[in-house]
């Protein structure tokens, strides 16, 4: 079935750290935006698609207002099928996450939060110049709890500027004392565009400082229940994404909003980032030409279950000189072949890039 992105192009403030397309919200331009995107997707009714997750991200989703986001789900409803058990998520800004707006979506049909954690350290965060604090994010999470959402993700990172190893422990066992079912963890990055870009934190952690606390975080989140399933993603039983799992195993979805792309059709396309040009012509997209076998390869490895040998074999990856490669990679334990799979072992997949170029 059908996955569905939509991008929310608003924030209250850009974070220093990140380059995800987003502007200032005005009440002028956000009716013309949400116009534009309830006319992208009424153009798909035709296909009379079933979807079975649906997916609120940005930007900051949770700056709309409750008829924004009743007006988005009226033109999806309109135009696709929703199957019975469909996921639906949206992200939210903990400092924005008030108990009646929780309840508001709940009674919206939406069933999985995700929060914008990344720390439950103040120091840290004011460092990222997040909008929230730790008492918000916890507070945020609690609220969840109380609204009966059985499934909530955190966002964490990694790397960030004055983070120790002592201090993420703590954000991981504070982060865990709650019955939260999902926790995606990402390193920090230092994007173009950012204003990390322009202006570099001068306290920022080693790289092998950051695969030390990627390894300590795999192991210690295993023996809290979370089994991970993807390189940054770990999830308690059956509570994986089913909407980022279309992303990684070249399932369909379409994305709808500036700077969205799809996977539709064995086709990728996707907006370019500018809400003005949206706004004229919702309708625009820009084909994307790749190799969908190597893309194949890139995305399974990420994956926690790894590739299946009769499928590497089938599209004629399993060559004498790609086997003879793997068994370096098993030597230097970067690798496991595991019930006719190839598995990247965590240390692995901290080197995703590197052995994807040294194996291809």
């Amino acid at each position: 079935m059908l996955g569905i992105y939509i991008h929310i192009p608003f924030c209250e403030k850009k974070c220093s750290y990140c380059n995800f397309y987003s502007i200032a919200l005005t009440d002028e331009i956000k009716e013309k935006y949400i116009d534009a995107l309830t006319k992208e997707i009424r153009f798909y009714k035709k296909e009379n698609k079933t979807i079975n997750s649906l997916y609120f991200g940005g930007g900051t989703p949770s700056v709309l207002d409750l008829k924004d986001i009743e007006k988005i789900m009226l033109a999806l409803k309109d135009s696709f099928k929703f199957s019975e058990n469909i996921e639906i998520t949206i992200e939210i800004n903990p400092n924005t996450a008030t108990l009646n707006k929780l309840k508001n979506y709940k009674n919206l049909g939406i069933n999985r939060i995700s929060f914008g954690v990344q720390s439950f350290n103040d120091k840290e965060l004011e460092k990222l110049e997040r909008t929230h604090n730790k008492t918000l994010a916890i507070n945020a999470i609690e609220n969840a709890l109380n609204c009966n959402f059985n499934n909530i993700s955190i966002d964490l990172m990694l790397g960030i500027p004055l983070q120790t190893k002592e201090s993420f422990f703590k954000t991981l066992t504070i982060a865990t004392k709650f019955n939260i079912t999902h926790i995606s963890l990402y390193q920090l990055k230092i994007e173009p565009n950012t204003k990390f870009f322009k202006f570099p934190p001068k306290d920022l952690m080693t790289p092998d400082s950051v695969a030390n606390l990627y390894l300590l975080a795999c192991y210690f989140l295993e023996s809290k229940g979370f089994s991970q399933y993807e390189i940054s993603n770990f999830a308690k039983k059956n509570k994986e994404s089913i909407h980022n799992l279309k992303y990684w195993t070249l399932k369909d979805y379409l994305g709808f909003g500036p700077s969205a792309h799809s996977f539709y059709n064995n086709e990728r396309f996707y907006h370019e980032n500018s809400l003005t040009n949206y706004i004229k012509n919702p309708l625009t997209t820009t084909k994307e030409k790749k190799n969908l076998d190597f893309e194949w390869l890139i995305l399974n490895l990420r994956l926690k279950k790894g590739v299946n040998i009769k499928d590497l074999k089938n599209k004629n990856f399993y060559t004498k000189d790609f086997e003879e490669k793997i068994l370096k990679l098993k030597n230097e334990k970067l690798a496991e072949i595991k019930n006719n799979r190839l598995i990247l072992t965590p240390k692995g997949m901290l080197l995703q890039n590197s052995i994807i170029l040294f194996i291809t």
